[in-house]
């Protein structure tokens, strides 16, 4: 659907890789300006591995914008009745900010947070998300 949307809105080109749907379950050739992960990180039961291969597929200027709700910050009291979390709604990663800045830290990024569920993996800002951004060009 987002592929989609996407194509509907004046993206040239758009490929989908989901492992868990055969359609699209091969890991797309090339390297990408912008990454999408929608609703993907929390699913990961090897989130290292996989944002490493999600790394790989951007482009040296581009960027992967993801989802995935931040913890709140009274974790340690609510602990697995956070309602985000829980195999039950198939969400085994749990990412807090600074968790998130490691992750994508080991692949070289630098992470900015647009607010607790939208966040942005990037090495240098290029210009396109420039007006987002703010750092190192």
């Amino acid at each position: 659907l987002v592929s989609k949307i996407l194509l509907n809105n004046g993206f040239s080109e758009v490929h989908n890789y989901d492992p868990l749907v055969e359609k699209f379950a091969t890991l797309p050739k090339g390297r990408f300006d912008v990454v999408l992960c929608f609703e993907v990180l929390e699913h990961l039961t090897a989130p290292v591995r996989a944002c490493r291969d999600i790394a790989d597929l951007r482009a040296d200027k581009g960027i992967v914008l993801h989802s995935t709700l931040l913890q709140p910050q009274s974790i340690d009291e609510v602990k697995l009745d956070w309602w985000y979390a829980g195999p039950r709604n198939g969400h085994f990663s749990l990412f807090g900010a600074d968790s998130l800045k490691i992750l994508w830290g080991r692949f070289g990024l630098s992470v900015t947070s647009i607010n607790h569920d939208i966040h942005i993996a990037y090495k240098c800002i290029p210009d396109f998300a420039a007006h987002i951004l703010k750092g190192p060009k």
